[in-house]
């Protein structure tokens, strides 16, 4: 496993399963990551990939890089600006 940098510890992310009724959206945190999965905790009861797989919330499984979108700080409607300014703080 690759380790990740302090400022990534956990990431908000979602992952998407495709099902015969539909596809559905769970959120999620990725804290972690292999070459071909993420390490993801999971916030609440949910689908996993494969037959008949379910996972609670708080479990931590690995999951298909493809199904996981990880969240930055453009798709959570804060500006680069503030991320910018949030930084420079940090270094003082």
């Amino acid at each position: 496993m690759t380790a990740l940098k302090p400022d990534e510890r956990e990431q908000p992310a979602t992952f998407r399963m495709d099902g015969w009724a539909g596809s559905s959206e769970t959120p999620c945190m990725v804290i972690g990551e292999t070459p071909k999965r993420y390490r993801v905790k999971l916030t609440q009861r949910c689908r996993l990939p494969g037959r008949m797989r379910w996972g609670y919330a708080g479990q931590v499984v690995l999951m298909p890089k493809a199904a996981v979108q990880i969240h930055c700080a453009v798709n959570m409607g804060i500006s680069a600006n503030d991320v910018a300014l949030a930084s420079d703080e940090d270094r003082s």
